[in-house]
């Protein structure tokens, strides 16, 4: 889950985590030290994000991450 307000990332992991879900945060602020790759203990199946944050909207992360990662 990426959103630039920690309330909405903290209310989204509870949420989330009491249905059974592991969930993990990141900042908007902090996204340009997520190193996330495929070799991960932790795969990820599903991102949320803000759609306006600062320096990229969260359709300009979704096409980053479906580049890097050669996701349709």
């Amino acid at each position: 889950m990426v959103d630039d307000e920690d309330s909405l990332l903290t209310m989204g992991q509870m949420i989330l985590s009491s249905f059974g879900y592991r969930v993990l945060t990141v900042r908007a602020a902090a996204r340009r030290r997520w190193k996330y790759s495929r070799n991960s203990d932790l795969p990820i199946d599903l991102v949320i994000t803000d759609l306006v944050m600062p320096n990229m909207s969260g359709r300009e992360l979704i096409e980053n991450l479906r580049r890097r990662f050669s996701c349709k």
